[in-house]
């Protein structure tokens, strides 16, 4: 155009015509690079949630009070929605404690109560081997302030994958997958789509990232069950559809390994 001045009229027609204008050569050619160069989008291959489970779902939801939930009611929800998550104990007593840890098998793990990042304040005890480590470790976690109690739950091996929502005001909740562990935030190494997410897309978002190598198995070492971390990441994206009322939702990590995935920390914040 000659002048953006001379027919700025024509411009402001053009926008309201809900069409865009770039007023730089070089964006307009940086852009057309970035849509030249996006995947072609799968046919979407949707799954719906079974009307049984919807159901139990949102009974859990409608009891469910603003804030984050306990450990038990999280564990319950992602249980309900088909996430798998380790059997854990909440216990605040050592008596409690000694009584709780004879259904479980050793190592075990101890994890403080009350503590929004349990892992700052160093109230995590992984590779509890026997009764006396656990006595020790349980009195050292309350000690810690704001402890309200521990959850004991067996040690479980293998490769920490996160996977979370983030909510953003006129859009769907954005699904996220990638790297877990006490490092997600420092190598960001992580994948996203928008919900609802299929198996498709949702293979795509774990063949993105930076570990999926790893993932796959390398040097002799086993990968994980892509197919059940591909499911989980739906079954996700199904959950924080039918339930709007779930602002956070963050699970790390999954333990994931050849013989499936199942979760070992989550946190879950409602908002309805």
């Amino acid at each position: 155009m000659p002048s953006v001045i001379n027919v700025k009229k024509d411009i402001d027609h053009f926008i309201k015509q809900e069409n865009l204008a770039f007023y730089d050569e070089s964006l307009f050619g940086a852009c057309m690079s970035r849509v030249m160069h996006c995947k072609k989008p799968h046919a979407l291959d949707i799954k719906n949630i079974d009307s049984d489970k919807e159901t139990a779902l949102r009974d859990l939801i409608n009891q469910f009070k603003n804030g984050f939930l306990n450990p038990e009611q999280t564990s319950g929800l992602l249980n309900a929605a088909g996430i798998k998550t380790v059997k854990q104990i909440l216990v605040k007593t050592q008596t409690e404690l000694i009584s709780s840890a004879k259904q479980l098998k050793y190592p075990l793990v101890l994890k403080v109560v009350g503590i929004l990042h349990k892992t700052d304040q160093k109230g995590v005890i992984l590779d509890i081997k026997n009764e006396t480590e656990l006595i020790q470790g349980f009195k050292k976690l309350m000690h810690i302030d704001g402890a309200e109690g521990t959850i004991l739950q067996e040690m479980v091996q293998g490769t920490e994958i996160f996977l979370g929502t983030k909510k953003e005001a006129g859009f769907p909740p954005l699904i996220l997958c990638g790297a877990g562990g006490i490092y997600v935030e420092v190598f960001k190494d992580f994948a996203c789509s928008l919900a609802p997410v299929s198996e498709n897309e949702a293979r795509n978002m774990i063949e993105s990232l930076r570990i999926f190598p790893i993932l796959q198995g390398v040097r002799g070492n086993p990968g994980i069950d892509i197919e059940a971390l591909i499911k989980t990441i739906v079954k996700l994206s199904q959950l924080v559809l039918l339930a709007p009322e779930i602002a956070e939702l963050d699970i790390n990590p999954v333990m994931a390994s050849a013989s499936g995935l199942i979760t070992v920390d989550a946190r879950v914040r409602i908002q309805k």
